[in-house]
């Protein structure tokens, strides 16, 4: 069989409509800014990541200090974009549609976590020291320790820190 000039045309025709198809897949970008919805600042470090049944496993992006985000070489399809960082409600958008060489401009607020701390009861006494206070002690000095004659329960008549220590007021 010999093929005719038309035919062979045809076939290349042919051939470089799938050939354009398959090298414009991963051409298309999301993108998008990732503001606080309380303060309207921009929020950095917030891992972007986008799901998608014609993506092989997921891609991932993390903002910028000005909130920007980039998902770039994504098929066309439909989209799922999560984001998640600490002090803030995880957030996703499902059902956003890529075109094949298209960005898709997707501008996300996330919302505050609000802190609920938990509520702490103290309970205690007053202290058995009085802090402010200084007429309850005594000082021990040469002095003191010279003329004061004290012996021990034993007997002993050594003079020792315990035995000052039980002639000091308020100790038991």
């Amino acid at each position: 069989m010999r093929l005719t000039f038309p035919q062979i045309r045809a076939g290349l025709f042919v051939c470089s409509l799938f050939a354009s198809a398959a090298f414009a897949q991963g051409t298309s970008v999301i993108t998008g800014t990732v503001t606080d919805a309380a303060t309207g600042k921009p929020v950095p470090d917030v891992v972007v990541t986008a799901r998608s049944p014609s993506l092989q496993g997921e891609q991932i992006a993390v903002t910028d200090a000005s909130g920007l985000y980039r998902v770039g070489q994504l098929p066309s399809g439909t989209f799922e974009l999560s984001l998640e960082k600490e002090t803030y409600k995880p957030f996703k958008r499902s059902d956003i549609m890529v075109r094949v060489d298209r960005t898709v401009r997707v501008n996300i607020q996330l919302q505050p976590e609000s802190v609920q701390g938990e509520t702490v009861v103290v309970v205690g006494k007053a202290p058995t020291v009085d802090v402010g206070s200084t007429t309850t002690g005594i000082n021990v000095g040469k002095e003191f320790i010279n003329n004061i004659a004290f012996i021990q329960p034993s007997g002993s008549g050594v003079r020792s820190f315990e035995s000052l220590a039980s002639v000091a007021p308020q100790v038991v």
